[in-house]
């Protein structure tokens, strides 16, 4: 086992930058359509599994990109058309799945994240937007104008994906807790003496999480009470997936389990001689996982737990950044740059380098894979038979501001749609009007340039040089930070 993961060492880091003023900077229902993904992994049990939507398998390129977002973006969650994310200086979006247009931008009173691995995955459930906190809130927005709708103060900061089922809001800070989707009002807490940091899965009304300790429970979802427990012998760093058979979940050490969901007994378990820090993606047949300080990624058959086939990551790049993702026989993996892999046989499919990492777990919707990046950008990857149809869209988009009397005009001249920012920042909402320049959208022509589309790891050539990316990504931060530190001047 590794002594110091990359989680807790780019947490370390990033604290001493920020301590230096440079800043690095869910599920609800199943997968009801083929056009959502709700929240971190799609579904209640983080599946990571769209199985009905078709995926771009050639010919692959950004529909469109969102450039100059205000720090890291997290993951997205896709619902009705729409595409939700947050940035870790402490904003959250709304854009139209279509056409990269807004829909609204509301301005939080603190900030999401440190790192892109700690910003959650906004979860989107009952017209609703929640988003935790790094410094210990967790908020409920409307999900058509970005308006609040209730915020509470945490114990700790919320870091992990939050889930929604049933009514109740479930989430992380120091302990695993319950509160009315409506209200935010406690409904129960589940406290330990050690800490929950992996996030969890709700599924048929039981809570699955993993503890630092490396205790697996299954809780009650009305009143918190203890279902049963299993001892992993390390600490579970990430959220579990939950099938109606099974519970799969990886730990620090590098094993990674299958537990029968009724009383938590180990179905199989593995040791992948990695530390797994993301979660896994079940398939029908299969589960894919990949982890940290080894190069091979693994599909194991979801009854046996044998190895199917393991795909070999970049010597260069040796980590899967993020939780994979899988609908239409292709397998997501985020490892620098985004790539497609063929769940039956492991081959490559293609890739995707955008200048700079991947980091962000992708969302898997029809006709699109939406993915955010180190350098503050959000982009969906199609191409022309599978891009995202317009026609569901609304010809006007408008915002509201709900701190300033009047309506201000936005930087975006280019757009057809009147648009004013919403705001719950009551003492800055006017500050956020007109500091910096306002997230741009953008699109590029169906061309295989800067894509691997026969797997070959030369032809990635300068867009996936890990020092390049890396040199880019720093600068492209401390740029930000500098620009926003002089209020956009």
């Amino acid at each position: 086992m590794i002594g110091l993961s990359r989680r807790t060492a780019l947490k370390t880091s990033g604290a001493l930058l920020f301590a230096s003023g440079v800043y690095p900077t869910v599920a609800t229902a199943d997968n009801d359509s083929i056009a959502n993904w709700h929240s971190f992994g799609g579904d209640l049990g983080n599946t990571a599994h769209n199985p009905n939507a078709r995926v771009p398998k050639e010919n692959v390129s950004s529909h469109w990109r969102v450039d100059g977002l205000p720090g890291f973006p997290s993951g997205p969650a896709v619902v009705d058309n729409v595409v939700y994310f947050t940035s870790a200086q402490g904003e959250a979006f709304a854009i139209s799945l279509a056409t990269g247009d807004r829909r609204w931008r509301t301005s939080l009173d603190e900030p999401i994240g440190d790192i892109a691995d700690d910003i959650p995955t906004p979860c989107v459930a009952g017209g609703s937007v929640y988003v935790g906190s790094k410094n210990g809130k967790l908020y409920s927005l409307d999900a058509v104008t970005g308006n609040e709708n209730w915020s509470i103060s945490t114990s700790s900061g919320v870091t992990s994906p939050v889930a929604a089922s049933d009514g109740q809001v479930y989430f992380i800070d120091d302990g695993v807790n319950a509160v009315e989707a409506d209200s935010g009002e406690e409904k129960w807490r589940f406290d330990e003496e050690f800490f929950f940091e992996s996030g969890l899965g709700v599924t048929d009304g039981t809570v699955y999480v993993g503890s630092s300790e490396g205790t697996m429970y299954a809780l009650s979802g009305s009143d918190g009470s203890v279902v049963w427990t299993t001892d992993l012998g390390s600490a579970v760093m990430a959220p579990p997936a939950v099938t109606d058979e099974a519970v799969y979940v990886g730990t620090e050490n590098g094993d990674f389990f299958s537990l029968s969901r009724s009383d938590g007994a180990p179905n199989w378990t593995t040791e992948l001689d990695q530390d797994i820090i993301t979660s896994p993606a079940v398939s029908s047949s299969r589960v894919f996982i990949g982890g940290e300080g080894q190069s091979d990624f693994y599909a194991f058959d979801k009854s046996s737990g044998s190895v199917e086939w393991t795909a070999n990551i970049s010597e260069d790049e040796e980590s899967v950044r993020a939780s994979p993702a899988v609908a239409d026989g292709v397998v997501f993996i985020t490892q620098g740059d985004l790539r497609a892999i063929d769940a039956e046989t492991g081959q490559d499919l293609w890739r995707y380098p955008r200048g700079d990492f991947i980091s962000s777990s992708p969302a898997v919707v029809d006709g699109a894979v939406v993915v955010g990046n180190w350098d503050h950008s959000v982009y969906a990857l199609s191409n022309g038979e599978l891009a995202p149809s317009a026609s569901t869209e609304t010809a006007n988009e408008t915002e509201t501001e709900t701190e300033a009397s009047e309506q201000t005009e936005t930087s975006e001249q280019t757009e057809t749609s009147e648009e004013t920012t919403t705001s719950t920042n009551q003492s800055n909402g006017d500050a956020e009007q007109t500091s910096g320049q306002e997230p741009q959208s953008t699109s590029e022509d169906t061309v295989n340039r800067g894509f691997l589309t026969n797997g070959e790891e030369g032809q990635l050539g300068a867009l996936s040089d890990p020092y390049v990316l890396t040199v880019t990504g720093f600068a492209l931060s401390v740029a930000g930070v500098l620009h926003s530190m002089l209020g956009g001047q």
